[in-house]
């Protein structure tokens, strides 16, 4: 058995009707199934990580750019006032 034996072509050597053949007994366009069944799902699971991550990094900069316009105004408002900018004589 090969990687694709769940999906296969009988007789094996059969041309598949989208190439233009008619001479396959089971599995008709069975590289189009494999194809399909296989890279179809795989893709979907990637885009799916890679919008979750963009989701991830955007909320987390949208974060840090209020909390650092926050301390922006806090310290034209009140100056040195945090523990942090006393410590570090800020």
């Amino acid at each position: 058995a090969d990687l694709w034996c769940w999906i296969a072509p009988l007789p094996f050597d059969c041309v598949e009707s989208f190439l233009g053949g008619d001479n396959c007994v089971r599995g008709d366009n069975a590289f189009i199934y494999r194809w399909a069944f296989f890279y179809g799902p795989l893709w979907l699971c990637m885009f799916i990580v890679v919008t979750v991550n963009v989701a991830i990094y955007r909320a987390v900069r949208k974060g840090m750019m209020e909390a650092e316009n926050r301390e922006k105004s806090h310290k034209a408002r009140h100056g040195k006032t945090t523990a942090g900018d006393i410590l570090l004589g800020r």
